[in-house]
């Protein structure tokens, strides 16, 4: 039962990533990029409302940030999704113990937390499909190759929620 669940939570995560990454060439022409920021100022009211002692993680306003190539987007967006997995993860166990409905319960607060890293991934990617568009050398390869590595770091880095999801559900 738990090889299946791991295995339909993988399967979201591609099927999430797939979806999010076909809509970020559209939000860039509208400049929709407010998905991110909605998720990075939740993690910082959680933080607060739950420890205002506790070390946050960096307080970069990417509005105000102006990327000027692939590397500083994938720089940034590392050290975003590296900093939020610890709080996601520690989220997941505070609601994990109040979980009431099974596996399913557990499987549905574990997605929840990979989304809100997707979503910081898919921030990332937008950048990148900014660079390539009006700052870049406009090839698609080239941003794929960068859009693909951070895709690899936030696979990485939901592999940490899957882990605690799978620790819980024994």
């Amino acid at each position: 039962m738990k090889k299946i669940i791991a295995a339909l939570l993988a399967a979201g995560i591609c099927v999430m990533l797939c979806a999010c990454s076909a809509d970020v060439l559209n939000s860039v022409d509208a400049g929709n990029n407010s998905a991110g920021d909605e998720v990075e100022d939740e993690m910082q009211e959680t933080e607060q409302g739950e420890d205002a002692d506790a070390s946050e993680p960096s307080d970069s306003s990417d509005e105000s940030e102006s990327y000027t190539d692939y590397q500083s987007v994938l720089d940034a967006y590392t050290l975003k999704l590296q900093e939020a997995v610890p709080i996601l993860v520690e989220e997941y166990k505070e609601e994990a113990e109040l979980n009431t409905e099974g596996l399913t319960g557990l499987a549905e607060l574990s997605y929840a937390k990979i989304e809100k890293l997707a979503e910081i991934s898919n921030e990332g990617v937008e950048k990148m499909a900014e660079i390539m568009l009006y700052s870049g050398s406009g090839s698609m390869d080239e941003y794929m190759e960068w859009a693909g590595k951070l895709q690899n770091v936030y696979l990485e880095e939901a592999q940490k929620l899957t882990d605690a999801y799978l620790e819980s559900a024994k």
